[in-house]
């Protein structure tokens, strides 16, 4: 079912994002501009947890989070991350 874009701005649908987790965020992102908008705003990347992806995050990936995460990151779990060294925590 495809939802008219007008609906997209109503305020429970940001609250509805606030509940997905990264993966989904992701893929929301790149269903239209609108999702991506919604998808990618700071308030949903507050909390952060790798640990699910621990193979693949390196150092890059932390800079590329801090940076598009702004002010709204307040916890980011490194959780068995090997990839990544102190020199990516400056």
């Amino acid at each position: 079912m495809l939802i008219p874009s007008h609906f997209l701005f109503f305020p429970f649908f940001p609250r509805i994002f606030s509940f997905l987790d990264i993966v989904t965020l992701c893929r929301c992102a790149q269903i239209s501009k609108a999702w991506n908008i919604l998808a990618l705003d700071g308030s949903n990347w507050q909390r952060i947890d790798l640990f699910n992806f621990q193979t693949d995050v390196e150092g890059r990936v932390v800079e590329n989070i801090s940076k598009r995460c702004g002010g709204f990151l307040r916890k980011l779990s490194l959780r068995g991350c090997i990839g990544v060294g102190d020199s990516s925590l400056k």
